[in-house]
């Protein structure tokens, strides 16, 4: 059975299990699923997010929704992290905390994100490592930088990263009323920092605009490589449970339990990119909604960015009809095998478009 059969069997027994009485569930599965214990497991899975609203998928452990509110033992100001002395915390949730340090050792001045996760053990000790690496070995200038990382003698593990001051993207070009060109570049330099991950075998799998910063010279920076994944050859047949992602930019094989590669950051940048030229979300209704975002799923197509635009949108409809439109639909494709392969090929089309070269999403070519 062919991947994209595999998926369309998913979605139509999800749909009919939806209609089920909870009771009559279990008899219904076993008679539609048979022996394929795999494809069962996945729709349990979906039922259980479609009938949860506590929105825990957005929250991930080591990442949590920073706040203003810290704990009472919370570091202070003035406590040293290595050669960095801790200024003030510029948020806090879970058991995670990002302060704003300075570096003052050897006659040099430098700022930097400390972020720390307190009484880190088990498998958040293994997470963390695991961001540490993967931010280790990216050194582009559309990816924050990590400086240094390490565990402290209390025993919680920290790392030192490039401190960026800048607004979240699409706020970024909202507030400068950005033209339809600006707001292309800059979703290009994303796409570049994101195509430098893929090359390097990272999948980023929460992208959204909360984690992209535009900087007040007009670089993007990417954050938060927190529930990345490093892609093998071991791991290429693997299916990659992601447990912690943004519903409103999460791909369907996220929610589905299915393979997650470059094409499921396709999907991510092609929710922005519908954000960025219509200044709303693809679906309506509450986004961070879990029982919505899986029910969506059922959906055969997103809508066309230029049919959601209105005369409020910051790009005008007539802009976006043709190739955007074509582009878009290619990236939100819910196979992920009908989507872009990956940020580069997405990028590349974005450039064919501003060329005025025709794109592959309006010919039928295959990328």
């Amino acid at each position: 059975m062919s991947l994209a059969q595999g998926m369309s069997d998913l979605y139509e027994i999800f749909e009919r299990a939806l209609a089920e009485s909870r009771g009559g569930r279990a008899a219904f599965l076993a008679e539609a699923c048979g022996d394929r214990a795999v494809l069962r497991a996945r729709i349990e899975r979906l039922l259980v997010l479609a009938e949860t609203s506590d929105g825990f998928l957005d929250r991930s452990p080591l990442n949590p929704p920073l706040s203003a509110d810290v704990s009472d033992d919370a570091y202070e100001a003035g406590h040293r992290i290595g050669a960095y002395r801790l200024l003030r915390c510029l948020g806090a949730g879970g058991m995670a905390e990002v302060w704003l340090a300075e570096r003052t050792e050897g006659g040099c001045q430098q700022r930097a994100a400390v972020k720390i996760i307190r009484d880190s053990q088990g498998s958040v000790s293994e997470h963390f490592a695991t961001e540490r690496e993967i931010l280790a070995s990216l050194v582009h200038p559309g990816i924050a930088r990590l400086y240094d990382g390490g565990v402290g003698a209390d025993g919680s593990a920290y790392m030192i990263m490039e401190y960026v001051e800048g607004e979240h993207f699409i706020t970024y070009c909202n507030t400068r009323r950005s033209a339809l060109n600006e707001r292309l570049a800059l979703f290009l330099q994303i796409c570049d920092a994101v195509a430098y991950a893929h090359t390097h075998l990272v999948i980023h799998r929460d992208l959204k605009p909360a984690n992209i910063l535009v900087t007040a010279e007009g670089a993007v920076k990417l954050l938060d490589f927190g529930i990345a994944k490093v892609l093998s050859q071991e791991s290429a047949k693997e299916v990659t449970r992601t447990v912690h992602m943004s519903p409103a930019y999460a791909a369907p094989e996220q929610f589905a339990g299915g393979y997650v590669g470059t094409a499921t950051d396709v999907y991510a940048l092609g929710v922005i990119l519908f954000e960025l030229l219509t200044d709303t979300l693809p679906w309506s209704g509450d986004a961070s909604s879990l029982t919505i975002a899986v029910k969506r799923l059922l959906d055969a197509k997103a809508p066309q960015p230029s049919r959601v635009a209105t005369a409020k949108s910051p790009v005008p409809s007539r802009a976006i009809e043709g190739d955007l439109d074509a582009i878009v639909t290619m990236a939100l494709s819910r196979e992920p095998a009908a989507r872009y392969p990956d940020a580069r090929a997405l990028a590349d089309e974005i450039r064919r478009h501003l060329d005025h070269k025709p794109v592959q999403a309006r010919i039928g070519a295959r990328i």
